[in-house]
């Protein structure tokens, strides 16, 4: 999610900027972030970070 996806959340009255945090945080830290969703069943998300040696 870029700021412009953020500020046109705003725009349609989306309050929650956890998904927009949470992805900047993982970028940051080198990983990703992905989600499946499915109706009326939910959704799943999963974060993969690079391993600290």
């Amino acid at each position: 999610m870029s700021r412009d996806d953020t500020l046109q959340g705003l725009r349609l009255g989306v309050r929650g900027l956890g998904l927009s945090i949470s992805q900047q945080l993982i970028s940051a830290l080198g990983g990703t972030i992905r989600v499946e969703s499915q109706p009326s069943q939910g959704a799943t998300f999963s974060v993969e970070l690079p391993r600290v040696r």
